[in-house]
């Protein structure tokens, strides 16, 4: 074990003060003792070309899993935590991530900061004390580093070394041990939480115009007078406090009618609890949220909440000619809505200022202008669409940006800012103008109908990045993510709905270090709050890539298992999912089944040769007959429409990249497959494919 030195001071602001200044005193003195110098090991090291430029190397990613290994001559000593090393960079180099062992293994996986742009020698430091796996392990050899996962990047390197943490980073370290402790102890209140058997319940939540109403029903035990009724904004977790409402209540089964509107603040999405007043804290009831706003008007429009066909295409852009979609008889596609260019910080002509931001954000209604084009082409050829909602995390910025979580430290995607009054306002103003203008259900309108909350959040430190949390605390966050996405939807569109996006991992264990979450677990915990607390329109988009994402064919998984305990699921063992979705631990409160799309999923080209390209035609007819037979499934969204540069070297389009001579890409053998599907020429193009492949 590797504890954190313990002799620091508890008068935590003037050891922080003292620190800092020894720091600023003693500079580079603590990189020059107890270092241990890392010895690189050309031979294990990855998809790499290293040059040696003077005292430097060069190092060049020539691949999709690029990583350095070095070797530390004998195992560090607790003070020699700090990884160092100077760099010297033209570009930003992401997606970092290291280990240490022997073993290297997922266990000992750790996030590690950007290299940002620096035109002269920086130094990099991390302090790999901060990680639970790295003080544990007392027998370290190696440390593997992992640049990224593209090809072309190039930095040099020099000095790499372990060495003594500075007092500053001391401090960090327990500071950052104390936070997680706080963390593990929300983590197991909340798991309480969702255990307790509540004395009595909060049955049903009414909205109209004007007013709110709640049916409270006791569970046929004595309550003892008198009762408060605690609202909780969407800001609020069940671990906290919630709002005083100084509404007294008697312990009888009966019905209580509030405003709905209290000092401007529309109360619509908070959640309610009844607490006793004998013993303040002591919650009576779990916290009940409305299930449903806005009832079906019999006059409004229907509005396709499912697709013509399975067939559908993910990602669609202003990149690729729409025709294609009318080609490929594509019924149902997936758009990006990035929130985050809604928002400007500074005031233009025709920016409308955002009501209580501090500084003032102007919403910038430009961005539509785009998705107004897709969105209408998709309502005119009855195409349904569904919007991934996604903020951008702009890491690079030393202050979170607005929408950002503020414990977000990384990854592509950010989970938003529900952690505060004035983020989840913003985060609900943003969400409610994109939704009016694409919600009404009638023939003057575009529509959106289904509304993906974020991306993939069992990767969360990748794609809806808000910092290391424990496994159930970042669910109950994303959790009220969707309600709050399906409650400003729904206001719009009766027919909306909000899914819950996860990748082909299964029963893959949460990490230690709070980066990653097990779907499985995720999920039930997602049905458990929805029930508890008043079941909502929600459904699971799920993401069957193959095992291994540049692997050419779908079919040869080696971790898929047909049973529940599966570690993944694939296009292999898809009926897993099904078994899954369709069992009574998963039924609506109404005892329907949970509506399913497959939201993102390809089949990679390592080249575009003849070889590759029939591989992949024949992944995509092996996918769409597993796909037919699964009555549960409402729509197969294909990933990805053309061949990105920046998708770490996956080739999964339906069209190569794009040359100055085809802007879209050339049609790759697995776009006919696609068009073929559901027609009467289909077998025109398996009779292409060899006879092993059919």
């Amino acid at each position: 074990m590797r504890p954190i030195l313990s002799h620091i001071s508890n008068h935590r602001y003037t050891a922080i003060f003292l620190g800092s200044l020894i720091d600023l005193i003693l500079g580079s003195l603590y990189s020059q003792c107890g270092a241990k110098d890392l010895v690189l090991m050309r031979e294990r090291c990855n998809d790499v070309d290293i040059q040696q430029n003077g005292t430097a190397l060069k190092i060049i990613t020539t691949g999709h899993d690029p990583y350095l290994v070095w070797q530390v001559a004998s195992p560090p000593t607790e003070d020699e935590s700090v990884l160092s090393f100077e760099y010297f960079s033209l570009i930003n180099i992401d997606s970092i991530h290291g280990y240490h062992g022997p073993p290297i293994e997922e266990n000992s996986r750790f996030e590690l900061p950007n290299i940002s742009i620096s035109e002269g020698w920086s130094e990099y430091r991390y302090d790999l004390r901060t990680e639970e796996s790295f003080r544990q392990n007392d027998a370290i050899k190696y440390i593997r580093l992992d640049p990224g996962m593209a090809a072309d990047k190039s930095f040099q390197l020099r000095r790499p070394k372990l060495i003594q943490p500075s007092p500053a980073e001391l401090i960090a370290a327990e500071t950052l041990q104390i936070k997680n402790a706080h963390k593990k102890a929300q983590s197991e209140k909340l798991n309480d939480y969702l255990q307790s058997d509540f004395p009595a319940r909060i049955s049903n939540i009414h909205v109209d115009n004007e007013s709110i109403s709640l049916e409270i029903v006791v569970n046929g035990k004595t309550l003892n007078d008198p009762i408060q009724l605690i609202e909780f904004p969407l800001w609020q977790s069940p671990n906290d406090r919630g709002l005083d409402c100084q509404k007294h209540v008697s312990p009888t089964n009966q019905t209580i009618q509030l405003p709905r509107f209290i000092d401007g603040r529309d109360r619509s999405e908070s959640g309610w609890r009844l607490e006793s007043t004998t013993h303040p804290g002591e919650f009576l009831t779990a916290r009940h949220f409305a299930s449903r706003l806005v009832e079906i008007d019999a006059n409004e429009e229907k509005v396709n909440q499912l697709p013509k066909s399975k067939k559908g295409l993910s990602g669609v852009s202003q990149r690729g000619p729409m025709q294609d979609l009318l080609d490929l008889k594509i019924t149902a596609i997936t758009i990006n809505l990035v929130l985050n260019q809604f928002i400007s910080i500074q005031s233009e002509p025709n920016l409308v200022a955002i009501p209580d931001t501090d500084p003032t954000l102007y919403f910038d209604p430009r961005p539509f202008e785009t998705y107004d084009r897709i969105v209408e082409f998709a309502k005119e050829h009855d195409i349904v669409v569904s919007a991934i909602v996604l903020i951008t995390s702009n890491a690079s910025r030393k202050t979170s940006p607005p929408l950002v979580h503020p414990e977000a430290t990384g990854g592509i995607y950010a989970m938003p800012d529900l952690s505060s009054e004035s983020g989840c306002n913003l985060y609900r103003f943003i969400l409610n103008v994109i939704a009016e203008r694409y919600g009404k259900t009638n023939q003057h309108q575009a529509t959106i109908t289904n509304w993906i909350a974020h991306n993939e959040i069992d990767y969360h430190h990748v794609w809806t990045n808000m910092g290391k949390q424990p496994e159930n605390i970042v669910t109950e966050i994303y959790y009220r993510s969707m309600r709050l996405i399906e409650s400003v939807a729904c206001h719009h569109n009766p027919y909306a709905r909000v899914f819950a996006s996860y990748t082909h991992h299964w029963n893959t264990p949460a990490e230690e270090d709070w980066t990653r979450l097990c779907t499985r677990r995720s999920l039930l915990q997602l049905q458990k709050l929805s029930l508890l607390e008043g079941d909502f329109l929600w459904g699971i988009a799920y993401h069957p890539y193959p095992e291994n994402l540049f692997a050419p064919k779908a079919w040869e998984g080696k971790e898929v298992l047909f049973s529940l305990d599966t570690p993944m699921i694939t296009m292999q063992n898809l009926e897993v999912l099904g078994r899954f979705v369709r069992s009574p631990e998963m039924e609506k409160a109404n005892g329907q089944r949970r509506p399913v799309i497959l939201s993102e999923q390809g089949f990679h080209t390592p080249s575009y040769d003849s070889h590759y390209q029939t591989l992949q035609a024949a992944s995509i007819w092996y996918a769409m007959q597993k796909i037919d037979s699964c009555d549960w499934i409402e729509s197969f969204y294909y990933h990805r429409w053309i061949d990105h540069p920046e998708e770490g070297g996956l080739q999964l389009g339906l069209r190569t990249l794009p040359t100055p001579n085809q802007p879209y890409g050339e049609k790759k053998q697995a776009w006919y497959m696609y068009r073929a599907i559901g027609t009467k020429d289909v077998m025109k193009e398996v009779d292409k494919l060899p006879q092993e492949l059919r």
